[in-house]
């Protein structure tokens, strides 16, 4: 039942966020734009079972990359309302600290496809200010455990993620197609990563990121 839950949300997203013909208003051009980016990625672990735990769970750095494109099926006197789906290939993780001293790691590798809303400015002096917010979907492709020793070991870790996340960025234009992008955006996950789901323990991912992207289709009038 709560899998299923989680499907409608995504669904929802979706049938809400793709966009619709006819919807930008005369005489301008929808926004299509593709692009690369690169993240520095802080990641932790949550939950009440790890909040109620004498160890104290300390977070990693680490990095993502990824491609997105966005499509704008709203302009209201430049101010634009779209879907952005993302492909992202993340690390997570977090270290474990018992008494100050490091005892073990989490090391995780996800594919991570955010699908979100993005609200975007009019142009602001030399920036367009945006706002994202959507669901994750994100499926597991490796994990392991970091021990004191150097060594790793094989960790149980649910296959699959969804979380929620929101960000805020500023996108500067080059040229009149190429864009360049920042952006600060947080993740929290939904769903405890513990294979057998016996305790709470949930992703939480801080991000900056540096994108770089390619607005294709018609060139604004």
């Amino acid at each position: 039942m709560q899998n299923t839950k989680y499907l409608v949300l995504i669904l929802f997203t979706v049938t809400v966020a793709f966009p619709h013909e006819g919807m930008t208003a005369p005489g301008t051009a929808p926004t299509r734009e593709a692009g690369v980016q690169l993240s520095l990625t802080r990641s932790n672990i949550g939950g009440r079972d790890i909040d109620a735990s004498e160890a104290a769970r300390t977070p990693i750095l680490s990095g993502s990359v990824g491609a997105f494109l966005y499509l704008e099926f709203l302009d209201w006197n430049g101010l634009g309302l779209g879907f952005q789906p993302e492909l992202v290939y993340t690390s997570r993780g977090a270290n474990t600290e018992l008494d100050g001293v490091y005892v073990d790691g989490l090391r995780t590798k996800y594919l991570d496809v955010p699908l979100s809303l993005r609200v975007e400015s009019p142009d602001i002096s030399v920036a367009r200010i945006y706002a994202v917010a959507g669901v994750v979907p994100s499926i597991l492709l490796s994990s392991a455990r970091a021990n004191e020793d150097g060594t790793t070991t094989s960790t149980e870790v649910r296959r699959w993620d969804l979380g929620l996340f929101a960000g805020l960025g500023a996108s500067f234009a080059l040229t009149e197609r190429i864009n360049v992008h920042l952006e600060a955006s947080y993740t929290s996950g939904l769903l405890t990563i513990d294979r057998t789901k016996e305790f709470e323990v949930l992703n939480r991912t801080m991000q900056l990121t540096v994108g770089v992207g390619y607005r294709f289709g018609a060139a604004e009038p």
